[in-house]
């Protein structure tokens, strides 16, 4: 039950996040579905594409996320092939991690976006950043 409670809390701030009442999210991207010579991870995507999400485009971000359901059965989240890493805050060492199969990697555990979320995720990013 306390397990519970924390994951809860944690998506509430994230939540609160996303809609723009704390700081805007910070998206670092190599576009979804793409293929590279290198190794993306969690550490290189800093390099990449930056862009911050604000209210309306950090709600979308954040129902997006919500809909993932449990990482189970033989499906794994590969920290080789990062397609983008969402940031709350750039000081805190927390972040949502989205791999090239539209597996995440979460504070509270691994997850799964279906086919049409992933597709939705890849066009509220590129939309959002192609804005800025």
């Amino acid at each position: 039950m306390i397990a519970r409670n924390v994951v809860v809390s944690a998506l509430a701030v994230f939540a609160a996040s996303c809609r723009g009442e704390l700081t805007p999210l910070h998206v670092y991207y190599v576009p979804i579905g793409a293929e590279t010579y290198m190794a993306v991870t969690p550490d290189s995507i800093n390099g990449e594409r930056m862009c911050q999400f604000r209210t309306r485009d950090a709600a979308a971000l954040r129902e997006i996320l919500a809909s993932a359901t449990p990482l189970g059965g033989d499906a794994r989240f590969s920290p080789q092939r990062i397609r983008a890493k969402i940031v709350q805050d750039p000081s805190a060492s927390t972040s949502v991690l989205v791999d090239n199969e539209g597996s995440l990697s979460r504070p509270d555990g691994y997850f799964r976006l279906s086919e049409p979320a992933r597709q939705k995720l890849k066009t509220v990013i590129e939309h959002a950043c192609k804005t800025m």
